[in-house]
């Protein structure tokens, strides 16, 4: 069975035409291609805030740094929704998901760092 090209654009069947004529439905080129996506905007911001807050749990701030990493985590979040929306394609939320690694990497530290924080202080109250 013969597959009828169709226009990437609009879906119109695009047999009959020249490689060099425009899609009669929407005007297009007939050769054109769809212009590639750029990533989420939500994947990028998950991804910064998640190097963000790692970087300042070593650098300067500690365990707080668990609260700077949540943005990580929701922006992560809504890059997914995304996808499951189909508004991006699966392959551009790889910056979401380092992001949301470094979100709960920098979180699990700072509930480490917490607890030997609060070992110390039971151990200096019994001493």
């Amino acid at each position: 069975m013969t597959q009828v090209p169709s226009c990437w654009n609009c879906g119109y069947a695009l047999s009959g035409l020249q490689v060099d004529d425009l899609c009669p439905e929407c005007g297009k080129p007939v050769w054109s291609r769809p212009p590639l996506h750029q990533a989420s905007e939500y994947a990028s911001k998950s991804q910064t805030w998640g190097i963000v807050a790692i970087v300042l749990m070593f650098a300067c701030i500690g365990p707080l740094a668990g609260f700077v990493a949540i943005p990580a985590l929701v922006y992560a979040s809504k890059a997914r929704a995304e996808v499951r929306q189909g508004l991006i394609e699966a392959s551009q939320v790889s910056p979401a998901t380092t992001g949301l690694v470094l979100g709960w990497i920098t979180i699990g530290l700072s509930v480490l760092a917490l607890g030997a924080y609060g070992i110390f202080v039971i151990i200096a109250i019994i001493a």
